[in-house]
């Protein structure tokens, strides 16, 4: 990663101050994600013990398998 994109992606935040749901601010920082990184961007969230796909920027990109993840998600699970 480039230290420019670095400094971009540090610079992301969430700016709506009106009332919006969890979906809709994880859609709003996937977007901006996804255009700093010129990359797909997949939000899961953990709920209850499952992984569900919470954002996928830009709009309609393909969704990678939740087993592509597994791993990763093992070690976050394991953690508190």
């Amino acid at each position: 990663m480039a230290a420019d994109q670095a400094a971009k992606l540090a610079a992301v935040h969430l700016d709506l101050f009106f009332h919006i749901s969890d979906r809709e601010a994880l859609e709003t920082i996937g977007a901006r994600i996804a255009e700093i990184l010129s990359e797909r961007v997949v939000v899961y969230v953990l709920r209850r013990r499952e992984w569900s796909v919470r954002s996928v920027a830009p709009e309609g990109a393909p969704i990678p398998s939740i087993g592509q993840f597994a791993p990763a998600f093992a070690q976050v699970c394991a953690g508190e």
